[in-house]
């Protein structure tokens, strides 16, 4: 916004505006620039009104009226409340605001009176002002227990909105449990939500109980979710079916009912967690696509002192009342449940399109040999079957076993099997030895393998025409390896210094080492040539990090590094929790493991160490030889940029590699010196102009070379 030289001159005299009203105009830098001025001569008394006709500036408050609203919806509640006071403007749209939320939390502590008092007048305040004729939302959250007639304040609220049309409705209700019958005693939703619901998209009910009523409709309801919720049989399956419109229905710990049964054709998700009282399943969901059932699990203690064993939510009996079955379930996630062979049998004999299964901790009987023609993807974590794991599914991609302390064997059946398979994934898997997964590796075309704890391995043999992305992560029994893929773009290996050799792979090969240090503690006197050996593997990799809680393993000795391991190797990291020798003779350490590289990055705890670096084409041939030689300078005839981040000024060991950078780069055009948030108060260098002084009275080598400060 311009000014005329008049206003300008007027404004530079300073305004003071009321206390009331100056939140708003703190809200925008423009307007702060124009009313914070030093040195106010005649402050100027100015309303909010006059102001905005002076400044012909109020955007928000001169939007349409549904548009603030829709913007006010995105706002905490409490903050949508305070907006009512800004204005007589913004208090209109407050009270036309669509939303009534009510939480009893924000009423602690007021006084004399008990925050339940002030909470009900809140309620009946907000009732009597606002428009209630057209509500989008009611939110209401107790914090105590239904007492000063609390549940007919609520219960009134419902009915006036519901009586204004409302679309959402969400009750989080604190009760008491029963310890007599194991259930929650809370409030009991009144009749009319079910009777004159016809508004209702979305019903969240927490912690209260459903009685028994003869009528029950939402046509319009899309969403209902329950958690804590006490209902009978009856009236869960009648709330279900008496919506023609249901997406999505959500169970979580509720009670009344030992057999779910849903019965609706527009059903397209159900969820089911830890409802401890069903026993059997009855579904008849056409169109449902999404089926989760997470079951109860406790710890039962033993008579003999031995560790606690898991008890499993079993369930006895599954029907579907579609004799084809389901044809539209594409994702079936089962845990922490027991279920028999002949139960499992029938369930996925019904769900003929599954194309997602995933099962956890859970036992079953042998698994199925059905058909599952359309089965793209299988999980399994830490579940039982008895005997082997029998797949058969010729259109499987992704594979995914997790063992823990439940064994799971898996039949393999050989190139038909892994005709179509492209991801396989083993965490803690002990079922195969070496030479049976090498060997079905060799005759699939899978391109993503990622092993996780499997310690029955000891040998890696990875020959793959196919494979992209290879993960080892933490196989400790293994000694060797061999890969050759040349489409490998990813690799990780996380464990022990090992031999892998050779390591044939694409040219865009982005690869990351985790070594971790050996449990018996003893040096290994062969360590610096394996690690060498091992780097060579990376020649032509685009990206190498290295990453080791000591710098022993990211650095190669002065002794040892004549001609490099890696040549040309683009990107390089280098990451350690702790240093074992100077941030310099790190710095000569980490160069020796390559040359004429693009990026160097170097990270030591919460110090970072940034360089790049420009390289001449004509003047690799020489740079080789120069290396060969063991005088090449990376430093001094490449580097064009540094930053080093969260530098705290403590540390005179970073002063002397900046020294020695600013002091040896020829090229260099810029250093970017970032500091902590606060210097330590005893650091050498603890004030920050002290700091700055000395580093810039470093020679600097190059012309051009500019120092910055963060």
């Amino acid at each position: 916004m311009e000014l005329s030289d008049e206003e300008s001159s007027d404004n530079s005299q300073g305004m003071k505006i009321s206390d009331d009203e100056s939140s708003i105009w703190y809200q925008d830098s423009r307007i702060l620039q124009l009313f914070k001025r030093e040195n106010e001569e005649k402050p100027v008394e100015m309303s909010h009104e006059e102001a905005v006709r002076a400044l012909g500036f109020d955007r928000i408050s001169n939007l349409p009226n549904p548009l603030i609203h829709h913007i006010m919806s995105f706002l905490p509640a409490k903050d949508a409340t305070r907006m009512g006071i800004l204005s007589k403007k913004w208090e209109s749209l407050w009270l036309t605001f669509p939303i009534f939320e009510f939480d009893e939390a924000w009423h602690h502590s007021r006084g004399t009176q008990t925050h339940t008092q002030v909470f009900l007048e809140h309620m009946q305040q907000s009732f009597s002002r606002r428009d209630s004729s057209h509500i989008q939302k009611l939110r209401i959250h107790t914090t105590s227990l239904l007492e000063d007639g609390l549940d007919q304040h609520i219960t009134a609220c419902i009915t006036s909105a519901l009586e204004g049309k409302v679309q959402e409705v969400h009750l989080t209700l604190v009760s008491r449990f029963n310890r007599e019958t194991e259930t929650f005693d809370g409030y009991i939703l009144p009749k009319i939500i079910f009777s004159s619901g016809s508004s209702l998209v979305t019903l969240i009910l927490e912690d209260c109980r459903c009685g028994a009523y003869d009528v029950v409709s939402f046509p319009s309801l899309k969403n209902l979710f329950m958690r804590s919720v006490h209902v009978s049989d009856r009236m869960l399956r009648n709330m279900i079916s008496s919506s023609p419109q249901i997406h999505t229905v959500k169970l979580e710990t509720c009670t009344g009912f030992d057999t779910l049964r849903v019965y609706n054709p527009k059903l397209r998700c159900l969820v089911v967690i830890r409802c401890k009282e069903i026993k059997a399943l009855e579904i008849g969901a056409q169109s449902l696509n999404y089926f989760k059932y997470n079951g109860v699990y406790k710890l039962v203690n033993e008579d003999d002192g031995s560790f606690p064993t898991v008890s499993l939510c079993e369930i006895s009996n599954s029907k579907v009342s579609n004799a084809k079955g389901l044809f539209s379930l594409e994702t079936l996630v089962l845990s922490f449940v027991k279920i028999t062979f002949g139960r499992f049998f029938y369930m996925l004999s019904r769900f003929p399109n599954l194309e997602t299964m995933k099962l956890v901790n859970s036992t079953f009987g042998e698994m199925p040999s059905v058909l599952l023609e359309k089965l793209k993807r299988f999980e399994v974590e830490n579940c039982e079957f008895k005997g082997l794991l029998e797949m058969n599914a010729p259109n499987l991609e992704t594979l995914i076993l997790t063992e823990g302390y439940r064994r799971c064997l898996l039949r393999l059946f050989g190139g038909t099997f892994f005709a179509t398979l492209r991801t396989l994934s083993l965490v803690g898997y002990s079922g195969l030895i070496d030479d049976s997964l090498w060997g079905l590796l060799s005759n699939c075309l899978l391109e993503n393998l990622n092993l996780k704890s499997c310690n029955n391995f000891k040998h890696i043999k990875v020959i793959s025409s196919t494979m992209k992305s290879l993960v080892v992560d933490s196989c400790f029994y293994v000694e060797d390896g061999e890969i050759e893929a040349p489409k490998l773009v990813c690799f990780q290996y996380i464990g022990l210094l090992i031999e892998i050799s050779p390591i044939i792979s694409s040219s865009d090969l982005v690869a990351e080492l985790h070594f971790q240090k050996p449990r018996n503690q003893i040096d290994d006197p062969d360590l610096i040539t394996k690690f060498k050996t091992l780097l060579r593997n990376f020649e032509q990799a685009k990206s190498l990090t290295i990453i080791s809680q000591s710098t022993k393993y990211v650095i190669i000795p002065e002794e040892e590094g004549k001609f490099p391991p890696l040549c040309f190797l683009r990107h390089l990291k280098v990451k350690t929790k702790r240093i074992d020798t100077s941030f310099l003779n790190l710095l000569f350490g980490v160069l020796r493991i390559s040359f004429c590289r693009e990026t160097l990055f170097i990270s030591v705890g919460d110090i970072t160490i940034d360089l790049k670096f420009e390289l001449i084409p004509e003047a690799e041939e020489i740079d080789f030889v120069f290396c060969e030689w063991g005088i090449h300078e990376c430093i001094s005839n490449h580097l064009i940029e540094a930053k080093i981040t969260n530098f705290d000024g403590n540390s005179n060991q970073i002063m002397e590699m900046l020294a020695y950078l600013l002091t040896r780069a020829q090229l260099l055009k810029n250093v970017t010196i970032s500091l902590t948030e606060e210097l330590p108060t005893k650091a050498p260098f603890n004030c920050p102009e002290v700091m700055i002084r000395r580093i810039m009275s470093y020679p600097k080598a190059s012309k051009t070379a500019q120092i910055s400060f963060e």
